[in-house]
């Protein structure tokens, strides 16, 4: 009996530890809780930040919540949701096979300024990237034209967005908890606050035609209108999934 009962309590033990922690139960020693009465509040939170959302660029020590930032993917259904379709449908027809787009640069970026309003639970960031580099590998086809004319090509592409500014405001709720007390992100808003400098580079392509250059030039002018929805819809699931495990008293102190 006495057996039976260890071993159902080394099962137990076994399968607790094998579950994934529901939230980060040590503050990490780069972490400083902020103090809002500090008169350096804002230097404060702008390490946190920059600690939690770029310093950590391969996601949380200890847990798989969050992928890495550098590179990372969009999965080309994210994409394709954000555009609706529509300038691919213009530019690209039908006949267009992308993989996932991969984003290289974010590593580098900076928050430069972050504040928070305890009454209103908003917290604003701004935060520069020197460079970011979108490489996407393609299969395509373009129909029309004189003679219904079809061209068919596959190579690679990539898009450089330099000097980018970005600026975000974050409505936030506090939720109280047994273990601690979170944020749940009730609205994420914003983009770009400087006007970018973009440069794209066409390569691999079996088709030397000027019409295939055209149309891809096209699309990355309709890119970089799209560019915002698509940085804010990736920003917000990652930030929802960041704060939902990282308790939010490891960030700033006396949350009411």
């Amino acid at each position: 009996m006495l057996i039976h009962i260890l071993g159902i309590a080394l099962l137990a033990v076994t399968l607790t530890s094998a579950l994934p922690a529901k939230f980060l139960a040590e503050k990490p020693s780069d972490l400083v809780a902020c103090s809002v009465e500090d008169t350096k509040f804002n230097e404060c939170l702008i390490k946190n930040l920059q600690t939690i959302f770029i310093n950590w660029k391969d996601g949380i020590p200890g847990s798989d919540i969050v992928g890495p930032i550098d590179p990372f993917s969009i999965k080309f259904d994210i994409w394709t949701k954000v555009l609706n379709n529509e300038l691919f449908s213009k530019f690209l027809g039908n006949g267009t096979d992308f993989k996932d787009i991969v984003v290289k640069g974010m590593s580098q970026a900076t928050i430069t300024e972050a504040s928070y309003d305890p009454t209103k639970y908003e917290a604003k960031v701004v935060f520069k990237i020197p460079k970011l580099i979108f490489h996407v590998d393609y299969k395509l086809t373009i129909s029309g034209g004189v003679n219904n004319l079809q061209i068919s090509t596959k190579g690679s592409s990539s898009l450089e967005l330099g000097d980018l500014l970005l600026e975000y405001k974050v409505t936030l709720k506090p939720r109280v908890t047994p273990e601690d007390t979170f944020f749940d992100v009730l609205q994420l808003e914003g983009g770009i606050k400087k006007e970018i400098d973009a440069k794209d580079d066409l390569h691999d392509s079996d088709l030397n035609d000027y019409v295939y250059d055209a149309y891809w030039r096209e699309w990355f002018k309709g890119f970089k209108i799209f560019f915002e929805p698509t940085a804010e819809s990736l920003l917000l699931e990652r930030v929802k999934k960041v704060l939902s495990y990282i308790p939010a008293t490891y960030i700033i102190q006396n949350i009411h």
